[in-house]
C-alpha cells in the first residue's frame, strides 16, 4: 500500500467521523427535557412502567400527553419494543414530537443477570444508556431547532406596516389563532407567486420566527374561498381549503394531513375591524331574548352583560327554583367591557329562600392556565328548560382574541342564553362573566375577567355584599343566586 492510499484512507476515516459527529450534535437527544412514552399496543403494560422509571431516574421528565405550546419543541416521543425468553431484547427509537423525524435509536439485549425479570430490566437500562442521554442541554436544543425546522422563506412585513398600509381585500389584515401562539399578517403577494401570503408577525413557538411565510393561498371561484398550503408547527406544507366567514371574522381551514386525514384550523381576524362581525354573543337574537345574571348584593343587584340588558326596554329576572320573578332596571353599565348591573325591584333574599350570598369574588389574575372553572346559567332556555345548567372546563388562555387582556378563553361549553352567567373557580369564587362563543370551533369561548366587574362595582353607592373568599360552596349552593333574564 503506497503513501497516497494511506493518506486517502485516513482522510476518508476522518471525514466519516466528522459526519457522524455532525449528525449526532445536530439532532441530539440532549435537546429534549420531556419525553412521551406511549403504552404498548400489545404485551405486558408493566414494561411501560419499568421504562418510565428508568427514564425518570436519568433526569428526563416523562409525560403521557404532550403540550401543543412552546414546550412541545423540547418534547420527544419514545417508540419501544421489548421481548424475549431467556435473553431479553429492548429496542428504542426516539423521534421529535413535532417533526416526526428520528433523533436516536438503540437495540440491546440482556442475559447476564439472574432470572428473566432482571434481564427485562437490564435490557431496558442498556437500551436507554446506549442513547447517551446526559440531561437537557440548551445548546443541543437550539441545534435541534436548526436541524429539524429549517428557516422558511421570509417576507418583508410587520404589524406596523399592516396598521398603516391600505388593505383592499377582505382577507388582508392581522389574524390570530385561538390559542394565541401566532399573530399572522395576511397580504397580497407582491412576488406574484400566489395570491396571498400569511406572514408570522409575532409567535411564542420557538421553531418559527417573525417574517417567515406560514400560509400561501390562492383565491378560489368565490372571493372569500381559498386553496393553498399552511405550514403548521412542523413547518411542513399541508394542503388547505379555507373560507372567510365575514359574519364572525374567522378564516376556517380544512387541513389535509400526510396520512390523508383531515383536521380543522381557525384564524380570527383582529385588524381591521369588520363592521357587524364579532364572536357570537352567547345570546339568542330575536325581538325577545334571554340571558343569565347573578346576584352581587342582598338588596337585588344583579351582574350581567351589557348586550343582554343594555338595549332592553323591559327587563325581568326569574329565579326558577324559588318561583320568583322581578322587574329590573340598569343602574350601572360599561359598554366597552360588555358589563351591566341591574337593580331588581322589591327584591329580598328571603323571598328566594336564602339568607346570605354564598360566593365571593376573586381576581382573574390569580387563575393559572389549565385551572378548573365552571359556569351556571340558562342556555337555550326555550328548548332546554328553565332550570339552571352546569358546565365545566378549564382556562385555555389568560387573554382573548388577539391577546385581548379583558377576556379569558375557556373550554367550558357555552350556548346562546349563557351570556351573563358567572364563571366560578374550583373554590366557588366568581372569576369572570361569560360573554361569547367563537362559532365554527369547538369549545373556544370567552369570559370577561372579574377584575373589570369589580372595578364597576366600586362605582356603586353601597358595597356589594358577597361572602368572603374561602367558603368553597358547591355548584348546588350557588345555583339559587343565578337568574334567568328576559329582555325585550
Amino acid at each position: 500500500m503506497n503513501l497516497v492510499s494511506v493518506r486517502l484512507g485516513v482522510l476518508i476515516l476522518i471525514a466519516t467521523c466528522l459526519l457522524a459527529f455532525t449528525r449526532l450534535s445536530a439532532a441530539s437527544i440532549d435537546g429534549y427535557s420531556t419525553i412521551v412514552v406511549p403504552p404498548p399496543s400489545y404485551g405486558n403494560p408493566e414494561i411501560q412502567q419499568i421504562i418510565i422509571r428508568t427514564l425518570q431516574e436519568s433526569g428526563i421528565t416523562v409525560v403521557g400527553k404532550a403540550s401543543n405550546g412552546p414546550d412541545a419543541a423540547k418534547t420527544c416521543l419514545l417508540l419501544w419494543s421489548q421481548h424475549g425468553t431467556l435473553t431479553q431484547y429492548c429496542e428504542f427509537t426516539v423521534k421529535d414530537l413535532l417533526s416526526g423525524k428520528e433523533v436516536a435509536h438503540s437495540a440491546e439485549s440482556s442475559r447476564r443477570r439472574f432470572g428473566v425479570p432482571a434481564n427485562v430490566v437490564g435490557s431496558i437500562e442498556d437500551a436507554w444508556k446506549a442513547l447517551h442521554f446526559h440531561g437537557f442541554n440548551e445548546l443541543a436544543y437550539q441545534a435541534n431547532l436548526k436541524e429539524l425546522f429549517p428557516d422558511r422563506p421570509s417576507y418583508p412585513l410587520t404589524e406596523q406596516d399592516l396598521r398603516t398600509m391600505p388593505l383592499n381585500q377582505p382577507i388582508e389584515g392581522i389574524w390570530a389563532d385561538p390559542e394565541n401562539h401566532y399573530l399572522i399578517g395576511m397580504v397580497e403577494d407582491s412576488r406574484h407567486q400566489v395570491d396571498f401570503v400569511g406572514v408570522v408577525l409575532h409567535t411564542d413557538m420557538p421553531m418559527w420566527h417573525a417574517g417567515e411565510i406560514k400560509l400561501e393561498l390562492r383565491e378560489a371561484a368565490s372571493e372569500v374561498s381559498y386553496v393553498g398550503s399552511i405550514y403548521r408547527a412542523d413547518k411542513q406544507a399541508h394542503g388547505v381549503v379555507g373560507r372567510f366567514d365575514v359574519t364572525t371574522g374567522t378564516l376556517n381551514f380544512e387541513v389535509t394531513l400526510p396520512d390523508g386525514s383531515k383536521t380543522e384550523t381557525v384564524l380570527v381576524k383582529t385588524f381591521p375591524k369588520i363592521p357587524g362581525a364579532s364572536a357570537t354573543s352567547a345570546l339568542p337574537q330575536s325581538g325577545e331574548w334571554t340571558g343569565s345574571g347573578f346576584l352581587i348584593s342582598a338588596n337585588g343587584l344583579v351582574a350581567t352583560n351589557y348586550h343582554v340588558a343594555g338595549q332592553a326596554r323591559e327587563l325581568k329576572a326569574r329565579f326558577p327554583k324559588a318561583g320568583k320573578e322581578y322587574a329590573g332596571h340598569i343602574v350601572l353599565k360599561d359598554p366597552n367591557n360588555d358589563l351591566a348591573i341591574v337593580q331588581l325591584d322589591g327584591f329580598s333574599l328571603k323571598d328566594i329562600g336564602q339568607t346570605q350570598i354564598l360566593y365571593g369574588f376573586d381576581r382573574s389574575k390569580h387563575l393559572s392556565l389549565g385551572a378548573s372553572v365552571y359556569v351556571i346559567g340558562y342556555p337555550l332556555s326555550d328548548v332546554m328548560g328553565q332550570n339552571p345548567k352546569f358546565s365545566n372546563g378549564t382556562v385555555n388562555s389568560k387573554s382573548g382574541m388577539g391577546d385581548d387582556m379583558v377576556h379569558l378563553q375557556i373550554s367550558v361549553s357555552v350556548q346562546p342564553g349563557n351570556s351573563g352567567s358567572p364563571l366560578f373557580d374550583d373554590d366557588g369564587n366568581v372569576v369572570g362573566v361569560v360573554v361569547a362563543t367563537l362559532t365554527h370551533t369547538q369549545n373556544v369561548n370567552y369570559a370577561i375577567k372579574s377584575d373589570y366587574l369589580l372595578n364597576l362595582c366600586e362605582m356603586l353607592p353601597d358595597s356589594v355584599s358577597l361572602a368572603a373568599k374561602g367558603m368553597r360552596p358547591k355548584p348546588d349552593d350557588v345555583a339559587p343566586f343565578v337568574c334567568l333574564i328576559t329582555a325585550r
